[in-house]
């Protein structure tokens, strides 16, 4: 008697050959892929590597933004160690080294490719006041002032040499002498009353830690204990520049304001 095989039994080897080939197919795919993707990445960082990727000095450092600032002044602020990858440039970092200097308020910097360079853009502090500083001249033996450096209207105050070399600096008339730290916060209330007030100041002195002399163009102001009562005596200064009789201050030393409420005149000796 003639055995006849079940139809479903020859389909089954069928399926098993196909599977078996797919899964050979599968793993040669599979093989090449990561033989392709370990070739093109071991080849980018190779590529990196060259130095057409190098920063190789700091005049591969684009500066723009820059109006009072010499583009090397504002190189000088961004610490690398010389040649450095592109790719290895901690952007983060160099935007702090940058934003934690006193004359630049805001940076942004990018990496550009062809040619390799650094883009550097700033956004620079305003100086609105010099900064001077008495010293006696040897020669004359006279008392005379140095430019120390410049303050902007929050009072951060800029060393001078940062503004040597800009194209459109053009120096303030406001001059500030004997500012330190500790009077910041009393040089915004001040600047903020001239640019508000109508009222011109010429020079902001601090002759000590109490006392300012303010030099207007109504006269000279004497503002004693000023850390407890400089509104009010600010306020008075901008009544006198309203003032309908105002006073022949060309026979004025100064005005002392150590009482607001209570201004006395210092007369010129005759």
């Amino acid at each position: 008697m003639v055995r006849i095989e079940p139809i479903n039994s020859n389909i089954d080897k069928q399926r098993r050959k196909e599977l078996r080939w797919r899964r050979s197919l599968n793993f040669w795919q599979a093989t090449w892929r990561l033989v392709f993707f370990s070739s093109l990445t071991a080849g980018v960082f190779w590529g990196l590597k060259l130095p057409y990727w190098m920063v190789e000095t700091n005049q591969q450092i684009e500066v723009r933004g820059n109006r009072l600032m010499g583009e090397d002044d504002v190189r000088s602020l961004i610490a690398l160690d010389y040649p450095e990858y592109l790719w290895r440039l901690n952007i983060n970092n160099l935007i702090e080294q940058l934003e934690s200097s006193q004359p630049i308020i805001d940076a942004e910097i990018t990496r550009q490719v062809l040619p390799v360079r650094v883009n550097v853009y700033i956004q620079e502090r305003q100086p609105v006041a010099l900064v001077l500083a008495s010293e006696l001249n040897q020669q004359t033996l006279s008392p005379s002032k140095i430019l120390l450096g410049f303050l902007d209207r929050e009072g951060v105050f800029i060393p001078e040499h940062f503004y040597r070399d800009g194209d459109d600096f053009t120096q303030p008339t406001l001059t500030v002498i004997g500012f330190s730290p500790q009077y910041q916060s009393y040089w915004v209330d001040i600047f903020n009353f001239s640019q508000n007030s109508g009222v011109r100041i010429f020079e902001v002195e601090w002759t000590s830690s109490t006392v300012i002399m303010l030099k207007t163009e109504l006269g000279l102001f004497y503002l004693g204990n000023y850390p407890t009562q400089l509104e009010s005596q600010l306020e008075v200064i901008r009544l006198m520049k309203g003032a309908r009789e105002p006073l022949d201050f060309s026979k004025i030393e100064y005005i002392d304001l150590s009482n607001p409420q209570l201004p006395s005149v210092k007369l010129k000796s005759s």
